[in-house]
């Protein structure tokens, strides 16, 4: 076990750091967004709520290009992947 400790912790460390960056970030607006008052925290929670909603199309669209464009660069399928 004591072996395979480094090779854990390089994948547990940048995957936990990953995963609190949004929150801690998101504290960090809010602590400042909190001086100009209560309304705009309120502003700030709706539009952080409807942001996923919004752009969802997007954000699901760049989780979907890259494994289209491996499996046609994989397949030497070059023709598939032009951009211009």
């Amino acid at each position: 076990m004591e072996n395979n400790i480094k090779s854990i912790l390089g994948i547990v460390v940048p995957s936990v750091i990953t995963n609190i960056s949004t929150p801690i970030g998101n504290l960090i607006v809010t602590y400042f967004i909190a001086r100009f008052g209560t309304g705009f925290v309120a502003g700030y929670s709706v539009i952080s709520r409807l942001v996923p909603v919004c752009f969802s199309a997007i954000f699901a669209l760049s989780g979907a290009i890259g494994p289209i464009i491996g499996q046609n660069f994989g397949a030497d399928k070059f023709d598939r992947i032009k951009i211009f």
